[in-house]
C-alpha cells in the first residue's frame, strides 16, 4: 500500500529497531506518516516479529478508515471469536473486520453507524 500511497514523510521515524538504512524504512515512514502503524507501547516497531491477525485487522481498517460502531457492536451486532474478548486492544477491530454490514460514516467523527 505504502507505494500508492502519497503522504508527507516529514515525520521523525522514532524506532530503534528500525535502521536508518534499512531497505524497509520509507515504507515503514510512510505507513507512519498515514496513521497505519503506531508500532508497540516500548517504542519499537519490531520488524523480524510476525504480525498477528488482531495487529493486521488493526492496520486494514486504519487504511480503509474503517472505524467499528461501539453501540452497535456493545449491543451483540458482528462476529465474535473466543480468543478475542470485549478487553482485547484489538476488540472492536477485529469485529469490524470480520463483520459485513453496510455503513453511513459521521462526516464529524468518521465513525461509522451499521446498517443491513
Amino acid at each position: 500500500a505504502a507505494r500508492f500511497a502519497r503522504a508527507s514523510t516529514d515525520k521523525a521515524l522514532t524506532f530503534p529497531d528500525v535502521p536508518a538504512d534499512a531497505w524497509y524504512r520509507g515504507a515503514v515512514q510512510t505507513a507512519v506518516s498515514y496513521g497505519w502503524i503506531n508500532g508497540y507501547e516500548d517504542g519499537t516497531f519490531r520488524p523480524e516479529q510476525p504480525i498477528g491477525r488482531a495487529e493486521t485487522a488493526a492496520i486494514i481498517n486504519r487504511m480503509l478508515a474503517r472505524i467499528a460502531d461501539r453501540s452497535a457492536v456493545d449491543n451483540g451486532a458482528g462476529t465474535r471469536f473466543p480468543d478475542v474478548p470485549a478487553s482485547h486492544w484489538a476488540f472492536y477491530d477485529v469485529v469490524e473486520a470480520s463483520t459485513e454490514h453496510d455503513y453511513t460514516r459521521d462526516s464529524n467523527t468518521a465513525e461509522e453507524s451499521w446498517s443491513k
